[in-house]
C-alpha cells in the first residue's frame, strides 16, 4: 500500500507538536514554509539581555530523512482536487495541516 501524503503549510509550534505524535515512517510528510528557520519565542525576552540564539534551522529540529522541507510560499489551495500550489511546487495531498501561524497585532502601541 502506498504511503499517504501529508502536507504541512507553515512551521511553528503546532507543526512540531504534530510531528512528535505522528509515525513519520507511515506517511510522506512535506513541510512548505517560507523560511527554513524556526523562532523559539520563549527565549525572546531573555534574548534581549543574554543574546541567546532564538532562531533554529528547521532541518535540525526535524532531524529525519522522512520529512521533506520545501522552502516556498503557498499561493493557492484547491480543496476540491486536494492540491496545494506554491510558487515552485504543485502537489497532491491526502491530508493537509495549516500551521501558518498568525499576524501579531500590537494595537498601535509603540515599544
Amino acid at each position: 500500500m502506498a504511503k499517504k501524503n501529508i502536507y504541512i503549510v507553515g512551521f511553528g509550534w503546532a507543526s512540531i507538536g504534530f510531528l512528535k505524535e505522528i509515525d513519520i515512517n507511515k506517511y510522506n510528510i512535506n513541510i512548505i514554509s517560507k523560511s527554513g528557520k524556526f523562532n523559539y519565542t520563549p527565549l525572546l525576552a531573555q534574548n534581549i539581555k543574554n543574546n541567546n540564539k532564538i532562531t533554529f534551522d528547521i532541518h535540525n529540529i526535524i532531524n529525519s530523512n522522512n520529512v521533506n522541507l520545501i522552502e516556498d510560499e503557498v499561493d493557492t489551495i484547491d480543496f476540491e482536487r486536494n492540491l496545494v500550489v506554491a510558487n515552485n511546487v504543485t502537489a497532491n495531498f491526502d491530508y493537509l495541516i495549516l500551521s501558518h501561524g498568525s499576524c501579531i497585532n500590537t494595537f498601535d502601541i509603540s515599544g
